[in-house]
């Protein structure tokens, strides 16, 4: 298969994936008040019951919602039908607590809380549509359609004496292997085998020897997970970008910045610090900030944590993210990625680590 070949189809999938989307969310508007309730897309009156430091506490009498911190919603007045857009604090079956609402809210008036439902695939078309064979990146490709091998640059000093004993067999080789900055590399391994462990101690690793680090998973937890781990080092500059709410189980050490401007300007303001920036970001926001922008950050590694929960369209992204070294870690045996029903039998419904390791 050639580069545009491979192209075309992650671009034509893309595209049915989004239809698809579009098509559920238009369903999901036209469903019956009670059918939305059922199903999670709606929550009706609901009432202020409180209101502190800009946090509203909503009752949900009626709540089926899957909401998460962070996420967006609209709080419509039942009477007047006036929306308000909020971010979600806390999501209980009782209540809901809601923070940055672009209106005051009322006691004693009713309101319907919609779950805010998006296609969230345009940023990933367009870099892909804007991927030419040859620039930088599409190494990684040519290894993804089965064009290219993987190669080891042994950029990284390594002193296998001072691994810790702590880490077993399988554990030190990966670390040993991961540390040869190899273009790209898979540790697998099923849940409680320490491989976040092994990717903290590689993020250091690298980190001290003065070279940036990117931290990646699908969700802000995968990615929080990580940077605490790797906090437990407590000399590395440790960022995430993204929301501040998604941020509040971070260690105490860890910076947050919402936008990647704001990450550039602490970067800026960089001082005392030899060792490279760890910086942690879902691959969303990195496709965003870093794939579709000239950013300036120069990860010297990736590390893909949960890997075998990406799927092969976002993990065909990785490349450029603009680094030398890609490693993946997770297991394929786990929870699949999740792929639109249309799409099930599709031989791109796969993840980007099942892709690799199959």
């Amino acid at each position: 298969m050639t580069f545009e070949e491979f192209k075309d189809s992650v671009l034509s999938y893309l595209e049915k994936e989004r239809d698809a989307i579009k098509k559920d969310i238009e369903e999901h508007k036209n469903l019956p008040e009670a059918d939305k309730i059922e199903q999670g897309y709606l929550i009706t009156d609901c009432f202020v019951k409180a209101c502190i430091d800009d946090v509203y506490e909503l009752s949900t009498p009626n709540n089926n919602t899957k909401l998460r911190t962070g996420d967006k919603i609209d709080i419509v007045d039942r009477e007047h039908k006036h929306k308000i857009e909020g971010t979600i604090v806390e999501n209980l079956i009782e209540r809901i607590s809601v923070t940055n609402v672009s209106q005051k809210l009322e006691e004693e008036v009713a309101y319907d809380v919609v779950v805010r439902e998006s296609e969230f695939l345009g940023s990933l078309i367009q870099l892909w549509q804007n991927i030419e064979d040859g620039t930088s990146g599409t190494g990684y490709i040519d290894i993804l359609r089965d064009a290219g091998v993987p190669t080891f640059y042994e950029d990284i000093h390594i002193n296998e004496d001072d691994i810790p004993q702590r880490f077993n067999e399988n554990q030190h080789k990966a670390i040993v292997d991961a540390l040869k900055t190899p273009s790209l590399y898979c540790i697998q391994g099923p849940p409680g085998t320490g491989k976040t462990d092994v990717l903290a101690y590689i993020a250091m690793t690298y980190s001290r020897q003065g070279v940036e680090v990117l931290i990646l998973s699908n969700t802000h937890q995968a990615v929080n997970n990580a940077l605490n781990k790797i906090a437990n080092y407590d000399d590395l500059p440790i960022i995430k970008i993204g929301e501040t709410l998604k941020a509040q189980d971070l260690k105490d050490n860890i910076r947050t910045a919402q936008t990647y401007n704001q990450y550039y300007n602490l970067r800026k303001r960089k001082t005392g610090y030899s060792n490279g920036d760890v910086v942690g970001m879902t691959i969303h926001a990195a496709i965003s900030n870093l794939g579709l922008r000239n950013s300036g950050f120069l990860p010297g590694i990736i590390l893909v944590d949960e890997a075998g929960q990406v799927p092969l369209t976002f993990g065909t992204t990785f490349g450029f993210f603009k680094s030398s070294s890609i490693v993946l870690i997770g297991d394929d045996r786990q929870m699949p990625p999740i792929y639109h029903e249309t799409l099930k039998d599709d031989p791109i419904s796969i993840s980007i680590f099942t892709s690799i390791v199959r």
